[in-house]
């Protein structure tokens, strides 16, 4: 599997999962508050780690 296809599989899961925890967060009662923001945080730190290892590992070697 090449680099590129993985990158675009867990950046399109970490931002589903960031959209369903603020849907859960916004959508549920007080009991669904730390569902949601563990989803939302979880996402977001999915995306944002495989973009920056993206980066790096396709970083031209000298």
């Amino acid at each position: 599997m090449r680099l590129d296809l993985l990158v675009r599989i867990v950046v399109t899961a970490g931002i589903l999962m960031t959209i369903l925890g603020v849907v859960v967060l916004f959508g549920g009662g007080r009991d669904a508050s730390v569902v949601g923001t563990t989803l939302a945080t979880a996402g977001a730190i999915l995306t944002g780690t495989s973009l920056i290892a993206a980066a790096v590992l396709e970083r031209p070697q000298r």
